[in-house]
């Protein structure tokens, strides 16, 4: 009777894993399957009885063919009473291949199930994939009649829909501010350059009050990474000559040669992290403002001979 039963056992829980791992990528549509199991070792790994009841564990092997094939390794804990009935529990652990769908993973399911002294075992168990196979869920049943070494399951699998955000929104130029000879200008998102060496046609820079241009010597947006993650949402430029205080400053970002992404006109020397396009062209005002401060001046430096310690004094203490 205690070997009948063990065997059931075993072929409730390799049923159990040969369920679980079956499934094509069907995205929402659940799958009905069947497939069979077969045995191959056992080992016991812990055995006791106590009031007229016997419990064994087992770290079993199996094998499964059909609908998905692979390996398995099957923790059961059973436990056989007096009548010769039994139930048992556990966990499978499958490295399977899918078969039709070239997908392969590890799949994890706990199962449980009742047996008798005849070898015969039924039993249920849910399903959910790990790793590459993370979105796969499905619920079944097994048997066995033939003390576990081989039998049946069969039950539904399906895959959850999994959904990628993509971002078909372009960065803007949204404002800017100038001080002295320097442009703050405002993005929209993080916004980096794959063509740095632009930026005398990719900046206009007009004094509308004294009607001239100051030409663009520098900008600082910062050069994209291949992953385009290093984008910032404020940036410098730098003009050739100080815009003196008051003066009414308009800043326009320029249309550029090449592809626009997700944007109808763009200058495509400037991408957020999707690879978007900035639009152009756009333009903003604003007053300029002096420079913080002045040219620092020294007062005084002083240190003590053979000393490596200067200290020095500026107007501003």
């Amino acid at each position: 009777m205690r070997n009948s039963s063990r065997k059931a056992l075993l072929g409730a829980g390799v049923a159990v894993a040969a369920l679980l791992v079956g499934s094509p990528s069907s995205a929402s549509t659940h799958v009905a399957f069947n497939s069979t199991f077969q045995n191959l070792s056992a080992v016991i790994t812990d055995f006791r009885q106590a009031d007229g009841n016997t419990f064994i564990s087992q770290t079993v092997q199996v094998v499964y063919a059909g609908g998905l094939s692979g390996s398995v390794v099957e923790q059961i804990d059973l436990v056989i009473h007096p009548d010769g009935s039994l139930n048992f529990n556990g966990v499978d652990v499958c490295a399977c291949t899918l078969a039709g769908t070239g997908r392969s993973g590890t799949i994890v399911f706990p199962f449980s199930g009742t047996g008798d002294a005849t070898g015969a075992a039924t039993g249920r168990f849910t399903i959910k994939g790990m790793g590459s196979l993370a979105n796969l869920h499905g619920v079944g049943t097994f048997q066995s009649s033939n003390g576990g070494s081989s039998g049946g399951f069969s039950g539904v699998y399906h895959f959850d829909l999994s959904f990628t955000y993509q971002d078909t929104t372009p960065p803007a130029y949204t404002a800017m501010s100038i001080a002295s000879n320097v442009v703050t200008v405002t993005y929209s998102e993080p916004t980096c350059k794959i063509n740095t060496a632009a930026f005398a046609t990719d900046w206009t820079v007009n004094n509308v009050s004294g009607a001239t241009n100051d030409p663009v010597i520098a900008d600082n947006t910062p050069l994209c990474t291949a992953a385009k993650d290093n984008g910032v949402t404020t940036a410098n430029l730098f003009l050739s000559t100080a815009m003196p205080p008051g003066a009414f400053v308009e800043a326009d970002l320029n249309t550029a040669a090449g592809v626009c992404v997700n944007a109808t006109t763009c200058n495509p020397n400037f991408r957020d992290g999707s690879n978007n396009t900035i639009v152009a062209p756009q333009g903003q005002t604003a007053s300029a403002t002096s420079s913080p401060g002045g040219a620092p001046s020294i007062l005084s430096a002083s240190g003590a001979v053979a000393g490596r310690l200067v200290t020095i004094r500026s107007p501003r203490g």
